[in-house]
């Protein structure tokens, strides 16, 4: 059996159990009047188990921990998140350039992300496809947007006043929150170039405050999981060492 080679974040045991009823009505159409009401109950410890329920889950359940149970990776050291750069930050914003090209057909330049969107770090060890799912929980899907080479500059002093975020693709140096020495791999950004940035769609869509981003013109959506994207390159590498490269400076 592996084991699992993780600091949680943040514990999250979602137990989520729905049941739908629903009647047929000739009309196809229930106003909210006609709803029936029904009491809310607390959810708490005194609930006793229901073994009818408990039977009717036990194969699923079985199937899913042997699904979520399997091994994708094993990392070699530890791989944690933090400013102005970080292992963990370094090896997801690397994976999202890497597919974001792949999906593209052309060159990504840069890939950014955020660290709340993950709730994992790992320690050494064996790495099962049920921490991945933990490790990136959340439904964000790949986005990668149009920028002017100015716009790339905005976009580093926005990480620089946020002290470093993960990055891939771009290098600089943060003195007083402001952005120095940008690079985009190893040039200035040129103003009048058009360079395609990879990011999730929550970042593109307004959240983690990148407004350079946020505004861009040109988007484009891939109907791809951040979450996929880690999987998959997991599963084709296997084998992972922590790095540091000083994308990300303070001086």
């Amino acid at each position: 059996m592996p084991g699992y080679p993780f600091r949680s974040k943040r514990y999250i045991l979602p137990l989520l159990l729905l049941i739908i009823t629903a009647s047929c009505r000739s009309s196809g159409h229930i106003s909210d009047d006609e709803l029936p009401r029904q009491p809310f109950y607390a959810v708490d410890d005194s609930l006793q188990k229901d073994s009818e329920m408990e039977e009717w889950l036990e194969p699923y359940r079985a199937e899913y921990s042997q699904q979520m149970g399997r091994v994708v990776a094993r990392t070699h050291g530890e791989f944690t998140f933090g400013q102005p750069e970080s292992t963990l930050g370094n090896l997801v914003s690397d994976m999202i350039r890497y597919r974001a090209s792949h999906e593209m057909r052309q060159y990504v330049h840069v890939a950014l992300i955020d660290m709340d969107s993950f709730q994992l770090e790992f320690n050494e060890g064996l790495i099962t496809l049920g921490e991945l799912y933990e490790f990136m929980p959340f439904n964000s899907q790949l986005v990668v947007v149009e920028m002017k080479g100015d716009e790339v500059r905005k976009l580093a002093d926005e990480i620089a006043r946020k002290g470093g975020v993960p990055v891939s693709g771009l290098r600089m140096n943060i003195l007083d929150d402001e952005a120095g020495s940008v690079l985009v791999n190893v040039e200035s950004p040129d103003p009048g170039q058009t360079y395609l940035v990879a990011t999730s769609s929550y970042i593109a869509g307004g959240g983690g405050g990148f407004s350079s981003i946020e505004n861009s013109r040109v988007q484009h959506e891939h109907d791809l999981f951040i979450r996929e994207i880690i999987i998959d390159y997991m599963r084709s590498r296997r084998e992972f060492y922590p790095e540091y490269d000083q994308r990300i400076r303070t001086r």
